[in-house]
C-alpha cells in the first residue's frame, strides 16, 4: 500500500504541471494581452484581488495591478520541485485567471483562444499549412495554442467553412437574379395558358411560391449568420458551438423562407407578379431572423391547436 502511495504522485505530477502551469499560465497571459489591448476594458480591476505572496504564502496588500502582473511574470515553466511553492503559485494562477475572465466579459479565455485560432493569428504553422507551405517561415510560441491545444482542428474546420460562405452567397445571388428574370418572362405566358398550350401556370406558381422564397430565405440567413459571426470575431466570443449553430441556422433560414412562400402566396396566378417583391422581402427577413420567426410560430401553436397545450385527464 505504501509503495502505491509513493508512486501515485509521480504518475499525476506531469498532468498537474501541464494543466496548472503551462495551460493556465498561457491563458493568463492571453487574457492580459486581450484586456490591455482593448480601450473599453482595463486591468485596474486586479486591485480587488486578494494578493498572496507566492513564495512565502503571506497575505500582502495589492496597491496596483502591476504587483499581480509581476507575481505572474515570476512564475516560470516547468515549475520547481518545492511542492508548497508550486501549490501557492497554482492557486495564484487560478485566482488571477478567474478575475481576468471576469474583466474580459463577455469574452473568456476559451473564446479568445478559439477566435485567435479561427482568425489565423494563433500560430504561424496553421497559416503555412493552409497556404500549401511545408514549414512556417518563423515558428513562434502561441499562448492561445498552448492554453487550448485541442481547439485547433475545430477552429481550422470552422475557418474553412466561413471562407466558403461569401462564395455561396454570390452564387445564391446569381441564382436569384436568374429566377427573377425567368419569373418576369414567364408571367405573360402563364396568363395565356390556352394560347401557348403549355402548363406555364404551374411552373410559375412553383417558382414564385417555393423556389424564389427559399432562395431569398437562404440569402437572408447567410447574411444573418455572417453578421453574427463577424460580431463574435470582433468581440472575441467565438466558440466551437457556433460552428454547428451556423450550419443549423442556414437550414432553418431556408425553411423559414419556404414556409413564408407557402403561407403567403395566393392562388390567383394573375396576381403573382405583383406579390413576388413583397413575398421575396418577407422571405429574406424570415431567413435573416429565423430564430424570431420560429418563436413566432411557436407562439401561434396554442391558438391554432389549443388541445395540445391543455392538460387532459
Amino acid at each position: 500500500m505504501s509503495e502505491h502511495e509513493a508512486e501515485e504522485p509521480d504518475h499525476l505530477g506531469p498532468f498537474a504541471k501541464e494543466q496548472l502551469f503551462l495551460r493556465d499560465l498561457s491563458e493568463v497571459y492571453l487574457l492580459l494581452d486581450f484586456i490591455s489591448g482593448r480601450a473599453d476594458k482595463s486591468l485596474s480591476g486586479l486591485r480587488e484581488l486578494n494578493r498572496v505572496d507566492p513564495d512565502t504564502g503571506k497575505a500582502a496588500p495589492c496597491e496596483s495591478p502591476q504587483q499581480v502582473i509581476q507575481d505572474i511574470s515570476e512564475i516560470t515553466y516547468p515549475p520547481g520541485d518545492d511542492k508548497k511553492i508550486n501549490a501557492r503559485r497554482a492557486a495564484l494562477i487560478t485566482s488571477v485567471k478567474d478575475k481576468l475572465n471576469y474583466l474580459a466579459s463577455p469574452a473568456r479565455g476559451f473564446t479568445i483562444s478559439f477566435t485567435a485560432m479561427f482568425s489565423g493569428v494563433a500560430t504561424a504553422e496553421a497559416d503555412g499549412k493552409e497556404e500549401g507551405e511545408s514549414k512556417p517561415s518563423e515558428p513562434h510560441f502561441s499562448t492561445a495554442l498552448a492554453a487550448y491545444p485541442n481547439l485547433r482542428s475545430q477552429a481550422m474546420k470552422f475557418r474553412r467553412f466561413y471562407k466558403r460562405l461569401p462564395y455561396v452567397m454570390f452564387t445564391l445571388i446569381g441564382l436569384i437574379v436568374v429566377l427573377n428574370i425567368v419569373v418576369i418572362f414567364l408571367d405573360p405566358w402563364a396568363k395565356d395558358k390556352a394560347r401557348y398550350g403549355l402548363d406555364y401556370a404551374n411552373i410559375f406558381q412553383a417558382l414564385t411560391a417555393v423556389v424564389v422564397p427559399a432562395a431569398y430565405g437562404g440569402l437572408g440567413t447567410l447574411a444573418g449568420v455572417m453578421r453574427a459571426l463577424n460580431n463574435k470575431i470582433r468581440e472575441s466570443t467565438l466558440a466551437p458551438r457556433d460552428f454547428l449553430a451556423a450550419q443549423v441556422g442556414i437550414g432553418l433560414g431556408v425553411a423559414a423562407g419556404l414556409i413564408v412562400g407557402l403561407l403567403i402566396s395566393g392562388s390567383d396566378v394573375g396576381d403573382k407578379a405583383e406579390k413576388t417583391l413583397p413575398l421575396a422581402a418577407l422571405s429574406f427577413l424570415a431567413g435573416f431572423g429565423s430564430e424570431g420567426f420560429f418563436r413566432y410560430i411557436e407562439g401561434l401553436l396554442p391558438r391554432i391547436f389549443p388541445a395540445t397545450h391543455e392538460r387532459t385527464d
